[in-house]
């Protein structure tokens, strides 16, 4: 018994130095690294439900309350996690800027309040949040500012959407859109320093369905703590969608995978198991 005592009071010691978040969790941890920071996707498959918190029309993150939505997600999940060494996350992917028809930015935002409350319960329920953007309008230094706070958060990440970043002449809905490799740059640059503020890397997804959303990957600047994801979206065509991702993967630029199905518009969308024979595999997979 005397022997217990100490080996007792080593257990207690080494449970207080793990963080009461992440105690009783079943997520694996994260840990900083200031000198050179932790590589994110290594460790972490991203499995997203897309859409608005505020409502059901931009995808099935709005359908139902957070908790019934993040219960159909992680049931979604639990089929991708036995083809992953990885582990698979619940992702919230919420679109923080919305384009629309309207000058003079041809935008509107989810409010910060609205984020926040996400953000504020986003390790309760082992999720990690995608905050996606369409600019309109709006320049792309101002947008990633009003949410740069949120990417302090270690499973806190940028989604960027040329399909809505508009040139003075372009109207969302009426045009798609471009991302120009001068922006994409300069997001980099600023997450970069995020992922050496917090010790972890940084993940940006820039979504993709036409060459000339992203017209010019040659020029992208390899930044090492910033993840880039091309995501292979938009067509409802799965074949295509398909066809896109392989070609995009041997593109520059391209690091990690990304796939975006449609529940109510691909004319299929393939099973887990299916995704993940996908080469490169997945490392985004993003429901809408």
């Amino acid at each position: 018994m005397k022997k217990a005592i100490p080996l007792l009071i080593v257990f207690i010691t080494l449970l207080l130095l793990i963080p009461t978040s992440q105690a009783a969790q079943t997520r694996p941890g994260i840990w900083p690294n200031f000198k050179t920071p932790t590589p994110y996707l290594e460790q972490y498959q991203l499995i997203a439900y897309y859409g608005s918190p505020l409502g059901p029309g931009l995808g099935i993150l709005g359908n139902a309350p957070r908790h019934t939505t993040t219960r159909w997600l992680k049931n979604l999940v639990s089929k991708y996690q036995p083809l992953d060494d990885r582990h698979s996350m619940c992702t919230w992917h919420m679109i923080t800027t919305v384009a629309n028809q309207y000058p003079p930015k041809y935008n509107h935002h989810l409010e910060l309040e609205e984020i926040q409350a996400w953000v504020d319960v986003a390790d309760d329920y082992e999720c990690a949040i995608i905050m996606d953007i369409q600019a309109g309008r709006a320049t792309t230094e101002e947008e990633f500012r009003r949410v740069a706070h949120f990417l302090q958060h270690p499973h806190v990440h940028l989604a960027w959407d040329p399909e809505f970043d508009m040139n003075g002449n372009q109207v969302p809905g009426q045009q798609v859109g471009q991302t120009t490799a001068v922006d994409v740059n300069w997001i980099q640059v600023e997450l970069q320093k995020i992922a050496y503020q917090t010790g972890i890397n940084k993940v940006l997804i820039l979504h993709q369905f036409k060459d000339s959303m992203l017209p010019d990957k040659h020029k992208y600047i390899d930044y090492p703590n910033v993840e880039m994801v091309i995501d292979s979206d938009g067509t409802f065509n799965t074949d295509i969608k398909l066809y896109n991702y392989d070609k995009y993967s041997n593109e520059p630029g391209f690091e990690w995978g990304g796939l975006k199905y449609f529940y109510h518009y691909d004319d299929r969308i393939p099973t887990p198991r299916q995704t993940m024979t996908l080469e490169p595999a997945p490392s985004v997979i993003i429901y809408q």
